[in-house]
């Protein structure tokens, strides 16, 4: 299968892997010039659209168009969790939010909801949806986590979330775990500050049953932007050098992708979540930021919105992927991409279809 991987990408096309290592978005409805171009140059693995994007059902329609003609994607994206996280607002029924779900405590409703989710999803388009949460819900602080848990306890957001994810995934769209390894202890909102998550291997260990209850399950893990000293330290990194800081997100760390993939023993795809948030910028530079978290682990790097560091993001890798090692590393990536839903053109009439079986579903299980 890799043989097959190396001939669609020349192993000398730098450019076009580095390319396929990058999940961008875009501002605006519709791909103006200056996008489409963009988007044509970079051909990343993948595009993720927000609400900004989302405004009308035959405006998808089109935007879904106007992106497969200019860099025919491998993922087409979207963060829907339902409640506060919905990027469907105004284009399909509210989904329920996870806590709303969660107080149901019924398997089968979760399923049945996540399921109603993949399939919208796909109607629309998509084949990623980047979510469930996985985080714990430790505090109220505003970590811009609230009403997104499923619960405080470890074993019980596996279950919810894992009925879910399966449901989802019945629908024909893959999901991804976030934020590992576990968000819900940070005091501050990594959208826009650098959170330090002060708790040991051990205590962290609690953060980390969903994924590792569900790993075999998660086609993508998204890594987050808190730091973690606690993981800066054997077994999965050596001893930091006298007075060296720990300064390193988790998405650039090295220890935190070898304890997702060594001691959890994911094979799926790692991706970091924006590169654009304020707390990765804050502890990382503009120029360092895609080689570090690619070399630290990650197979797929999240740009939110800008194309001008998209571009910048794919010009640092193409260098680095001049090394055969690290050109190696993303041929493994780009294989792993391989193995999600394939993406169908968005299909409006099965959208109206399913709005009306969702509502009637809301209705019966007293959601709406």
């Amino acid at each position: 299968m890799l043989d097959q991987v190396r001939n669609a990408i020349s192993l000398t096309d730098t450019s076009a892997l580095a390319g396929e290592c990058l999940v961008v978005g875009f501002n605006g409805t519709a791909l103006v010039r200056g996008a489409a171009e963009a988007l044509s140059d970079v051909r990343p693995a993948g595009v993720i659209l927000f609400s900004r994007n989302l405004q009308q059902r035959s405006q998808i329609r089109d935007l879904m168009q106007q992106i497969s003609e200019q860099c025919a994607p491998r993922l087409v994206c979207v963060d829907q969790e339902g409640g506060r996280v919905d990027r469907l607002r105004g284009v399909f029924p509210c989904f329920p939010a996870a806590p709303q779900l969660a107080k149901a405590e019924d398997g089968r409703l979760l399923y049945e909801c996540g399921q109603f989710t993949g399939e919208v999803l796909r109607a629309f388009g998509f084949n990623v949806n980047l979510a469930p949460v996985l985080d714990l819900h430790f505090h109220d602080d505003d970590n811009a986590l609230q009403n997104r848990y499923w619960g405080e306890d470890p074993q019980t957001v596996a279950d919810l979330a894992g009925h879910y994810l399966r449901g989802m995934q019945r629908g024909g769209v893959a999901g991804c775990g976030k934020h590992f390894p576990g968000l819900g202890r940070a005091r501050l909102d990594t959208h826009f500050r650098l959170s330090q998550v002060d708790a040991s291997l051990e205590q962290l260990a609690t953060d980390l049953i969903p994924y590792q209850r569900m790993q075999g399950e998660l086609a993508l893990v998204m890594v987050n932007h808190a730091r973690y000293p606690g993981l800066e330290a054997p077994p999965f990194s050596p001893a930091p050098a006298r007075g060296a800081g720990l300064g390193v997100p988790a998405s650039c760390s090295p220890a935190v992708y070898q304890l997702l993939r060594n001691a959890l023993g994911f094979t799926g795809i790692a991706i970091t979540d924006d590169l654009e948030m304020g707390a990765i910028r804050d502890a990382v530079s503009y120029e360092e930021i895609p080689v570090l978290s690619f070399q630290a682990g990650a197979d797929l790097l999240l740009i939110g919105s800008s194309l001008d560091f998209a571009r910048h993001s794919r010009d640092c890798l193409a260098r680095l992927l001049e090394q055969p090692c690290w050109r190696q590393r993303a041929l493994l990536g780009l294989e792993k991409l391989r193995r999600l839903p394939p993406i169908v053109a968005a299909d409006l009439e099965r959208v109206a279809e399913l709005e009306k079986e969702f509502t009637a579903w809301k209705r019966s299980a007293g959601l709406d």
